[in-house]
């Protein structure tokens, strides 16, 4: 049994999933997409880490979504995306961009083929970091405008905070123990800034 910020019953292990939804939807989690089908009215998609153990900690998510496509050296840049909401898709990528650069020269590989960002509705606004996989509310990215130039660009921070989080949380991570969220939460924090 091991036991780190995620719980007290958090190995890594070994993911593969297969996820049904409306046929006009894109299913998502975390790994790669191995293939996608079509039956009995539902479409499908199936997932997997291949032999990369990832902590016991993922989401699903399933929407009407348009992609926005890139690439960083070898690893595939995807936001899932409202077709509307077009605004900080390339703050978000550039962020990505940025954070991959700096954090793979800084702090090692990043351990993934591809990183996502999908987007949520406002019920909540938050994003949190799964393995290569970030959900991000749209109130605060896809629709945000800077009201001055000198503001923060929360938009970029969040992204470039969440990406730092596949080191200090998914890579690196803390025991299950008073204070070990600091560590994720500090670093990824400082990650950011630097």
């Amino acid at each position: 049994m091991n036991t780190d910020l995620f719980g007290p019953d958090s190995d890594f292990v070994t993911y593969h999933s297969v996820v049904s939804t409306s046929p006009v939807q894109i299913a998502i989690s975390p790994g790669d997409l191995k293939r996608e089908w079509q039956a009995n009215g539902r479409r499908y998609f199936e997932y997997s880490m291949g032999s990369t153990k990832i902590q016991d900690f993922f989401s699903y998510l399933s929407g009407n979504y348009a992609i926005k496509r890139d690439q960083w050296h070898n690893v595939k840049l995807e936001i899932y995306y409202l077709p509307s909401h077009t605004y900080d898709l390339d703050k978000m990528m550039g962020a990505a961009k940025a954070g991959l650069d700096y954090y793979t020269t800084n702090y090692g590989p990043y351990q993934f083929d591809q990183f996502r960002i999908i987007e949520f509705p406002r019920y909540r606004t938050f994003a949190q970091s799964f393995p290569n996989t970030v959900p991000y509310s749209e109130a605060i990215g896809f629709i945000g405008r800077l009201e001055h130039p000198d503001d923060i660009d929360f938009t970029w921070f969040v992204t470039a905070h969440e990406l730092a989080h596949q080191w200090w949380g998914h890579q690196l991570v803390g025991g299950y123990e008073k204070g070990s969220n600091m560590m994720s939460e500090s670093l990824a924090e400082y990650s950011r800034c630097a």
